[in-house]
């Protein structure tokens, strides 16, 4: 089944960008492209490249149900295929904690990849600035 981003805008905060025109996009910190009505990206159809072939492991059918949406869900999942050895990242997002759901949901995509699973949250003094990885059995 075909999933669609709808009005999930999560990756455009979460996702770090190494250049939104011209100037790089931290992770954490909303894109200045996004819309704050909703309706997305400002840029969509000249958006980076970075961007348009982003697809969280939710889009791609491989991490929770339809209501576990990124933007319902606090966090968004995804491989991290270019370190050694791979991973599933959770971007959890600002002012959100890792419940049971979301526990259960990592145990169940460890399962199913046979790869560890870590979170990143923004760190309360400074953002993310200063974030780093918990391990899933570490929450």
């Amino acid at each position: 089944m075909a999933r669609e981003c709808g009005a999930c805008t999560a990756c455009c905060t979460l996702q770090g960008v190494k250049e939104v025109l011209g100037e790089p996009k931290p992770a954490g910190v909303p894109c200045p492209q996004l819309c704050s009505d909703e309706k997305g990206c400002g840029i969509y159809a000249d958006r980076p490249t970075e961007c348009a072939t982003y697809q969280c492991l939710w889009i791609q059918g491989l991490a929770g149900e339809l209501w576990d949406r990124p933007d319902f869900l606090g966090v968004v999942f995804e491989h991290q295929n270019q370190v050694q050895p791979p991973f599933i990242l959770g971007r959890v997002s600002s002012g959100r904690r890792v419940n049971q759901k979301i526990k259960d949901l990592g145990h169940q995509l460890q399962a199913r990849y046979g790869l560890r699973v870590a979170f990143t949250y923004p760190s309360p003094d400074d953002g993310w600035k200063s974030t780093k990885a918990v391990w899933l059995e570490d929450v």
